[in-house]
């Protein structure tokens, strides 16, 4: 009597994690499981994605020019792209960011972002029934932008920015990537080699070294 009980309840546990599993694979394709739930997945990224990017160029010489846009939706990259050697111009990155919860129906993520005097050419996704566009953006930044419900989840998904100057310019940070190609709004910010560096996906927690015993 025993064994026939262990034998159905790891019966039952194995039908339960097939199902449990069948349920999350077809999450991730189709968008079963409401937002409540589908928040508790391991691979749910609770934290702040890239909606948009953009470069605002003012000048103390144009009273109408402004590199301020609205800060409750805009956050400003605190790094003048001229490295302040422009005598009167002055030009910043700026980003729209929101928690995956707040995301409504018309937001988008940007899954990835390009710099390039041309369109970049689309690559096919494998599964991917809609092939999202490039868009384009000041400064020859292209945007490749997803509206998916899981596109916040991956780990493509665009959660931070960042500028750097520099034809050398490297980023050791976990998860960076520094663009190749140098933001073209001008010559000058191509002789300064301004960069872009993007972190995706998940930051990576900081884990603190053990304290030592007093022997």
């Amino acid at each position: 009597m025993a064994r026939r009980l262990v034998r159905a309840s790891v019966q039952l546990g194995l039908v339960a994690t097939f199902i449990l599993l069948v349920i999350v694979f077809l999450d991730s394709r189709f968008s079963v499981l409401p937002s409540s739930i589908h928040g508790h997945l391991p691979s749910h990224y609770s934290g702040y994605v890239i909606t948009d990017i953009t470069v605002t160029k003012c000048s103390s010489l144009n009273p109408f020019s402004s590199c301020k846009l609205d800060p409750e939706t805009w956050y400003r990259v605190d790094k003048d792209l001229y490295l302040r050697s422009g005598w009167t111009s002055s030009a910043y990155v700026q980003f729209k960011r929101k928690k995956e919860e707040e995301l409504g129906a018309d937001d988008k993520v940007v899954i990835d972002l390009k710099i390039s005097r041309l369109t970049p050419p689309s690559e096919y996704v494998a599964g991917q029934a809609e092939i999202e566009a490039w868009e384009p953006r000041p400064g020859g930044i292209w945007l490749k932008r997803s509206s998916s419900r899981h596109a916040s989840d991956s780990h493509t998904a665009v959660t931070y920015i960042d500028v750097l100057y520099g034809a050398d310019a490297v980023d050791p940070r976990p998860n960076w990537e520094v663009k190749d190609t140098p933001i073209l709004l001008d010559s000058s910010t191509e002789q300064l080699e301004t960069r872009l560096s993007i972190r995706r996906g998940h930051p990576q927690a900081k884990h603190k070294p053990p304290r030592a015993k007093n022997q």
